[in-house]
């Protein structure tokens, strides 16, 4: 979870970043809260290097997460979304995938 777009553009695009050094087939999911049109742009970049995207925005804070009580709202493929959910599961009270890349930060 990073504070906003920038960031995440950053840490997922950057010459070190997520991107140029996950291997294929691995599920990266970005918990910040930021735009969507960003969500669905590593979404889409990730698609070209054969890698899964989910953004998963919470609600709930410090207290939320502390407690294991989030609200996640998560966006990107059902089958990656079922793939994460027991990791959703241990984060948070009410998780629900919404619908597609960017979805869940729309929500």
């Amino acid at each position: 979870m990073l504070p906003d777009w920038p960031q995440v553009e950053a840490v997922t695009f950057g010459p070190e970043g997520v991107l140029e050094n996950v291997k294929p087939r691995v599920l990266v999911i970005d918990m910040s809260t930021i735009r969507p049109q960003t969500s669905r742009r590593i979404a889409e970049a990730g698609h070209t290097r054969g890698v899964r995207v989910l953004d998963a925005p919470v609600s709930g804070g410090e207290k939320g997460a502390v407690d294991g009580v989030l609200s996640i709202m998560v966006g990107g493929d059902a089958d990656d979304f079922e793939s994460a959910k027991p990791l959703f599961d241990a984060l948070g009270k009410t998780v629900v995938h919404v619908g597609p890349h960017g979805a869940g930060q729309t929500v």
